[in-house]
């Protein structure tokens, strides 16, 4: 739903054809004039000044003064678009309903529909280079030839992913039903790790130890990239919702109740720790072998300082009264976002000693935040909503 050509200069698209810009890295906003009233789902730049925004009904928009204006442009179909990406000034591409692509290779002057494989919508595109992509599609897609010829590397069917993360280029593991990669995405096994209930959450921990959660109180870890699997499941048969790891020794693992399990020799030993609320401990993000925080369902955020033996509420649940939180990353030791409704995303850059509503414009929930280690974040939420970029200070929000 969103995009940053840098730092400072952003734009927000949204329903009825609404634009937002910044030139200040969103300190401040301002509406543009889209020319429709289309819903829009997402932009992408293709320069510092070049961008295309598309939407409901075929609906692509082009700005090339950064947003101050936009002139619609011919798409070629009536399927609802809901996102674009460019991998270089000339090449790009846009993603909609029942396998709908558009491609362009000069930059946007034309674009030509090279369907994708099935019959799904293409929710997120990837380049690896100039003409060779992956798309979310029903599963995971590939051409290595700008869209004209197509390999499904994995069809889904009723399952669903849940969770998938990168330890390297090489290795790659999702997790709902558990798929390794080893090629950079390129190809995809199913991966049998012996646990017949819903997967939540996996984290890989070097180059080739992993472990997934899930309901029931499923754990389980590999130490050879998936090959074989080691049975560590709790005694307690709840739901593990999230897990994390700082170093391959010290992990965290989140549960309904307000249940913590830490471990400090790899997931050998598990040992229990309560928040003293009936609350759902649903997200985690560590920050060193001593520091984590952990985000509740129903808005609260805790912190500890000491591997996950013992957690201070730095704000108590419920809170607020409209919303609650799905998701917490961290850049540093100071600087994090927790995300959930839109009215509960909160900021802070002091470890948490404070936090700051992020006051978001928007009604969208929030499902999922990344932050990478130069400071930048990536939000994803509903009505295909994505938001990037820089996460310090609080104020850019």
């Amino acid at each position: 739903m969103g995009g940053y050509a840098d730092r400072l200069h952003g734009l927000v698209v949204g329903a009825d054809g609404a634009i937002l810009r910044t030139e200040d890295g969103g300190h401040s906003w301002q509406e543009q004039d889209s020319g429709t009233s289309a819903h829009l789902f997402g932009v992408a730049f293709r320069d510092s000044s070049a961008a295309y925004a598309v939407g409901d009904a075929g609906t692509v928009l082009a700005t090339t003064d950064g947003g101050r204006s936009w002139l619609a442009i011919e798409s070629g179909t009536s399927s609802t678009l809901y996102t674009a990406s460019f991998s270089s000034e000339n090449h790009g591409a846009i993603g909609g309903s029942a396998g709908t692509m558009l491609w362009t290779e000069n930059g946007g002057l034309d674009w030509a529909l090279r369907a994708a494989p099935g019959a799904n919508g293409v929710l997120s595109i990837g380049f690896l280079d100039e003409r060779t992509a992956i798309v979310a599609a029903g599963g995971i897609a590939a051409t290595t030839d700008g869209g004209r010829a197509w390999h499904q590397l994995v069809y889904c069917g009723n399952d669903v992913l849940n969770d998938v993360v990168f330890s390297s280029p090489a290795l790659g593991c999702a997790a709902g039903t558990v798929l390794r990669s080893m090629d950079e995405g390129m190809t995809w096994a199913r991966i049998d790790c012996g646990a017949s209930a819903d997967l939540n959450g996996v984290v890989l921990v070097g180059e080739s130890t992993a472990f997934v959660v899930g309901a029931l109180g499923v754990v389980r870890r590999t130490g050879d990239a998936g090959m074989t699997w080691e049975v560590l499941d709790s005694p307690m048969r709840i739901s593990f919702l999230d897990i994390a790891f700082a170093t391959p020794d010290s992990g965290i693992v989140c549960a309904e109740a307000g249940i913590t399990y830490h471990t400090a020799d790899g997931g050998k030993d598990w040992e229990q720790s309560w928040l003293e609320t009936t609350d759902a401990i649903v997200a985690l993000a560590v920050v060193d072998a001593q520091v984590a925080t952990a985000v509740s369902s129903l808005g609260g955020i805790a912190r500890t300082d000491d591997g996950g033996k013992s957690w201070q509420w730095q704000i108590l649940p419920p809170w607020p009264p409209a919303g609650g939180l799905m998701d917490v990353a961290f850049a540093d030791r100071d600087h994090g976002i927790a995300v959930g409704f839109a009215r509960s995303t909160m900021v802070t850059n002091d470890g948490g000693e404070h936090w700051v509503d992020a006051e978001l414009d928007m009604v969208n929930v929030l499902y999922g935040v990344a932050a990478s280690q130069d400071g930048g974040y990536t939000v994803v939420g509903t009505r295909l909503s994505v938001l990037q970029g820089p996460v310090r200070p609080v104020e850019v929000w």
